[in-house]
């Protein structure tokens, strides 16, 4: 990333921190977490194309296809645990973005993968101690599919990148944080607006985070 791309995206992973650390405060307001969700997955596709634009070389340590197959089956073993308890809980906001199918899987380019499987994980750990006490999966599974995005994040693309494709990472982060600075500013920034008289610690920190530092 240039100096312009890390500024902003340590602006985002700010406030991210912020929001995470005072879910309780916005979680009933059904526009401010979808609206959370959105941006990070705009983090987390800055993250991805970060590391892609800063490589200069690539190598396969493993078949490529192997470890997508099983980070694929991982996240829908995953998945479907979790769809079952969104449909016992109805929660339609964790149901909506599971993905059971396996052809859908397949079908995603290998950056919006690792983008779902991310996601995935995030709302698992977040009710880790439900799906352990009452669905049997351990943390052990969770972490398995971690692992397996670790693995096959740095093989994404070819094995040796040329500089155009280096280039068009740089252009794709752009793009992540021209919308991520929309959904921040248009959006969250004003839906922050109440927090100032109902609760201005959360108001405070939140205006902290928005603050980009240089680097």
């Amino acid at each position: 990333m240039n100096k312009n791309q890390l500024k902003n995206y340590r602006m985002f992973l700010a406030v991210q921190n912020t929001l995470d650390h005072n879910t309780t405060t916005w979680c009933g307001n059904p526009k401010f977490t979808e609206t959370k969700k959105m941006l990070d997955i705009e983090i987390d596709g800055i993250e991805i194309l970060g590391e892609e634009a800063s490589k200069t070389t690539k190598g396969m340590t493993r078949d490529k296809n192997m470890i997508r197959s099983a980070l694929e089956k991982k996240s829908i073993a995953l998945a479907g645990t979790m769809s079952a308890h969104a449909s016992i809980t109805e929660n339609e906001t964790l149901k909506s973005i599971l993905i059971t199918s396996k052809g859908a899987l397949e079908n995603k380019k290998e950056t919006d993968l690792v983008v779902y499987s991310k996601t995935l994980t995030k709302h698992a750990e977040s009710i880790q101690k439900v799906l352990m006490s009452e669905y049997g999966v351990t943390s052990s599974e969770i972490e398995d599919v971690n692992t397996t995005i670790a693995e096959f994040q740095p093989l994404i693309g070819n094995a040796k990148p040329e500089q155009s494709a280096i280039n068009a990472a740089k252009r794709d982060i752009d793009d992540h944080i021209k919308q991520g600075k929309f959904l921040l500013k248009d959006v969250l920034d004003k839906l922050m607006i109440r927090y100032q008289f109902t609760d201005i610690t959360f108001y405070n920190e939140y205006q902290q985070s928005r603050t980009i530092v240089d680097v």
